[in-house]
C-alpha cells in the first residue's frame, strides 16, 4: 500500500509509535506504525530529520518496510520531524523535472532517458536527435511562465484502466493489482510517480538551464531550480565578486580583464621561452669536445628541453644528467644502446629509447654518476 503521507509535502511532523527494531553494528534500525520519512527512490534522495529528538542517520526500504537508523534507543511513542528546508529543495528539483520533461515531450516528442538530482545541479537526459540553445531558452521561458501561474499539482490514485486511458505508454509498466499513484499537472503532464512533490508549481520558484551535451542516447541537460538555484547563484557570485576585486575592473568588464590576463600570460610565456633558449645557447657554448658528460641542476622536463635545443645545434655524443632534489634524470645520445642497457641492469634505472638516444630516471646515486662519467671518458 502506498504511503499517503507522501501526498503532502508540507506534512513535516508526525506522532507515531515503534513497531519493531534491531541493533546492527551498534545502531538501532526502527520500523514504525507509519512514517513521513521518504527513502531514496525515483531519483529523489531520502529525507533528513529527527525522531524523538534524535538525528536520523539513514532511511532505507527492505522487504516492504521502511527502516529508520538511529544511534540510540527511543521511547515507544515518538514525534517524527522532517527537515523542512531539505525536503522543499529536493521536491522543487523533482517537480521541476516533471514539468521540464513534460514540456520537452509535448513540444518535441522526445522521451526522458534519465534524471539525476545533484547537490549543486541536476541533469535530465532526453532522446533528442538535435538540440540547441534556442530550443532550451524556449522551454525555459515556458517553464518559468507556468511556475508564475502557480498551477496546482494533483495526486491521484487511478484504476489501471483510468491510467491507461490517460497515457498508453504505461501499458507494459502498470501492475495488474495494487495501488497506482499519478502526479498530474493540469493538462501538461500525467505521470505515474510515488515521490513527494510540491503542492503547486509556484513552490519551485524558478528554473534555469545551465548547459547541455550530446550523449549516446540523446542530450543531457543540466539545470538548477528553487533553493538549488539560490545556492548556486550565491556560490558563483562570491567567486565572481572576488575575481572582480582582484582584477580591479567593473563587473560587466570581467571578460576583458580575463582576456588581458591571458594575453599577458602568453606574452610572458614567449618571453620566458626566449630567455630560456638564450640561456641554453650560452651553456651549450661552454661544452667543448665531441664526447660530453655534464651534470645540470635541471628537473627532467628542463633537461629534455635542453637536450632538444642542443641536438638541433650540435652533432655530439653525450651523457647529460639532470639532478633535481633527490632525483636523477639521464639522457644518452649516440653513446650506444647496449651501454645504456648495462647501466640500467647495474643500477636499476627505469627507462628506454631507440638505437640513437635513451633516457631514464632513478634516485640520485653518486656511484652511478661516477660510473656514467667513466662510460664517456673511457672510450
Amino acid at each position: 500500500m502506498l504511503n499517503r503521507h507522501y501526498d503532502f509535502m508540507l506534512e513535516d511532523t508526525l506522532n507515531t509509535e515503534v513497531l519493531n527494531y534491531e541493533v546492527i553494528n551498534g545502531l538501532y534500525h526502527y520500523t514504525f506504525k507509519d512514517t513521513i520519512f521518504y527513502t531514496l527512490s525515483g531519483g529523489m534522495r531520502k529525507d533528513k530529520g529527527t525522531i524523538g529528538g534524535n538525528t536520523v542517520i539513514d532511511v532505507y526500504k527492505k522487504d516492504g518496510l521502511i527502516y529508520h537508523v538511529l544511534k540510540k534507543e527511543i521511547e515507544k511513542f515518538v514525534i517524527m520531524r522532517v527537515d523542512k528546508e531539505d525536503r522543499l529543495e529536493k521536491c522543487q528539483i523533482h517537480s521541476a523535472q516533471h514539468l521540464i520533461c513534460a514540456l520537452f515531450s509535448n513540444e518535441y516528442k522526445v522521451k526522458t532517458v534519465s534524471f539525476q538530482a545533484g547537490e549543486k545541479e541536476s541533469t535530465i537526459e532526453m532522446s533528442f536527435q538535435n538540440l540547441d540553445r534556442c530550443m532550451l531558452n524556449q522551454i525555459e521561458e515556458q517553464t518559468n511562465k507556468l511556475i508564475r501561474e502557480n498551477i496546482k499539482i494533483e495526486i491521484e490514485y487511478p484504476t489501471r484502466e483510468e491510467a491507461l486511458e490517460k497515457n498508453k505508454k504505461y501499458e507494459e509498466e502498470l501492475p495488474f493489482d495494487g495501488e497506482i499513484r499519478a502526479v498530474v499537472i493540469k493538462d501538461i503532464d500525467y505521470n505515474l510517480c510515488a515521490c513527494i512533490h510540491v503542492p503547486s508549481l509556484g513552490y519551485i520558484q524558478s528554473v534555469k538551464f545551465l548547459d547541455y551535451e550530446k550523449t549516446p542516447y540523446g542530450y543531457k541537460i543540466s539545470f538548477i531550480a528553487g533553493q538549488q538555484m539560490i545556492n548556486y547563484l550565491k556560490e558563483h557570485y562570491e567567486v565572481f565578486k572576488e575575481a572582480r576585486k582582484t582584477l580591479a575592473i567593473p563587473e560587466l568588464a570581467i571578460m576583458d580583464g580575463i582576456n588581458k590576463l591571458l594575453e599577458d600570460k602568453q606574452n610572458l610565456k614567449k618571453e620566458i621561452e626566449e630567455l630560456k633558449e638564450e640561456n641554453f645557447s650560452n651553456i651549450a657554448k661552454t661544452l667543448t669536445g665531441n664526447r660530453l658528460f655534464h651534470i645540470f641542476e635541471y628537473d627532467s622536463k628542463t633537461l629534455k628541453q635542453f637536450c632538444a635545443f642542443f641536438n638541433s645545434h650540435y652533432d655530439k655524443e653525450y651523457i647529460f644528467l639532470g639532478k633535481y632534489e633527490n632525483q636523477l634524470h639521464i639522457v644518452f645520445n649516440k653513446i650506444g644502446k647496449e651501454k645504456f642497457e648495462i647501466a640500467k641492469k647495474l643500477y636499476g634505472i627505469k627507462g628506454g629509447g631507440n638505437e640513437f638516444a635513451q633516457q631514464g630516471g632513478i634516485e640520485y646515486n653518486s656511484a652511478l654518476v661516477t660510473y656514467l662519467e667513466g662510460v664517456v671518458n673511457n672510450e
